[in-house]
């Protein structure tokens, strides 16, 4: 879309403002190497596709008793 948007018949004055400032942004989306739920060292269970509903209600209960809120809640 921004691609679209930054020629000058779709982007009205857009067209001016990207030339002239250049633009900067997320490219490709996430680094999946650095922010891989099996790999984080910052959550207290590692998981998967397959894991992950499970492995969210844990990490839920954790961090509520981390913080001293009720589980389940």
């Amino acid at each position: 879309m921004l691609r679209n948007s930054s020629l000058a018949e779709k982007g009205v004055e857009l067209n001016y403002v990207l030339q002239k400032n250049g633009i900067t942004g997320v490219v490709n989306g996430m680094d999946v190497q650095e922010w891989n739920p099996l790999t984080d060292k910052y959550i207290a269970i590692k998981y998967d596709a397959s894991s992950v509903m499970y492995a969210k209600v844990l990490l839920k209960e954790t961090l509520q008793a981390e913080v001293g809120l009720p589980a389940g809640g």
